[in-house]
């Protein structure tokens, strides 16, 4: 009978035995012990593996700008000569040209405030529409701290800085791809290198085409130090002639010095104020293409001049009485 207790006995040790084992479990079996410790632990670690998955994603983010800034030095490098150009010339200042190289907030900021949440994230989507106008592009601190803190203020309650930790997909819309969105946020998607001429601030798109064309003409005929002839066809066209008479005139006479230039014109200003050394008229007469030449103070070109470019003489002296009945009644 003995031996049949300690029997019993031995086998309830055995299945206890084997219960504690099952009990404690292994680290892959989150309904053990030995489960639960290791879940307990990687919980802990949590905390500081966000911490320096964050560390990492800003020194992208660093990265990202100083290459952003490297290549924007090699672009200003590139247009040295024609900054150059602009920062000396007169006529250049005259006509508020500028040259400019600089980081910019692109559209794509728009793109990363619609995928939010609005409804869950009204603090975030106010500090992105101040940040909007207020950051400073062009110090790399100021642009890592901004990327830090929306990385931040995306797992708290509204997007604050002192909410209660959420789960980072609540921030967005269903159909935001919220990593494709921080990847685009830390890579500055939302940054776009600019640089261009620009004249009152206008970039060259934004000009008319005949204040584009002025631009061109300017570049032409002071930048290009070639002697070789310059043929230019009708350079007034859309321009009044006030810019002809203050930018275009004088950039002429400067770039004559060196090289023989060739206008096509309708336009008085250039061939009389800008004091052209040769007039060419060219005319049909009975079906016969005939050519006249001469100086200015020649009396056929000069008489033909003024019925070209002024509509004859009756019509000049007409305009030049009623422009000095007005500014003599004034």
């Amino acid at each position: 009978m003995a031996d049949v207790e300690r029997e019993g006995y031995r086998r309830k040790v055995e299945q206890l035995r084997k219960r504690l084992d099952q009990i404690n479990g292994q680290e892959d079996d989150p309904e053990s012990i030995l489960g639960l410790e290791y879940l307990l632990r990687s919980a802990q670690q949590i905390p500081a593996k966000v911490q320096d998955s964050k560390s990492k994603l800003l020194s992208a983010c660093r990265r990202m700008y100083e290459l952003l800034d490297a290549q924007l030095k090699e672009v200003k490098q590139l247009y040295k000569p024609a900054a150059n150009f602009i920062a000396e010339e007169p006529l250049a200042h005259e006509a508020a040209i500028q040259f400019e190289a600089e980081l910019v907030v692109s559209a794509y900021w728009e793109s990363l405030a619609n995928a939010l949440d609005g409804r869950r994230t009204s603090d975030l989507l106010s500090y992105l529409n101040v940040k909007r106008d207020a950051i400073k592009i062009e110090s790399a601190e100021e642009v890592v701290e901004f990327v830090d803190s929306v990385l931040s203020r995306l797992a708290q309650e509204r997007g604050g800085l002192e909410g209660k930790i959420r789960p980072l997909n609540a921030a967005f819309r269903a159909s935001a791809e919220v990593t494709q969105w921080i990847s685009d946020l830390v890579s500055l998607r939302w940054l776009n290198s600019r640089f261009g001429l620009t004249d009152n601030g206008m970039s060259l798109m934004q000009l008319s085409p005949g204040q584009r064309g002025l631009i061109l003409i300017l570049f032409y005929l002071l930048v290009d130090k070639s002697d070789s002839p310059l043929l230019i066809d009708q350079p007034e066209e859309n321009l009044d002639n006030d810019a002809v008479r203050r930018l275009l005139v004088p950039a002429l006479k400067k770039a004559r010095a060196r090289r023989q230039i060739i206008i096509v014109t309708h336009n008085a200003n250039l061939a009389v104020v800008g004091d052209a050394d040769q007039i060419v008229v060219c005319s049909q007469e009975d079906n016969t293409f005939v050519i006249r030449s001469g100086s200015l103070a020649g009396h056929e070109t000069g008489e033909t001049t003024i019925n070209v470019l002024e509509g004859s003489r009756g019509a000049f002296q007409n305009r030049r009485d009623k422009y000095e009945a007005i500014v003599g009644a004034n």
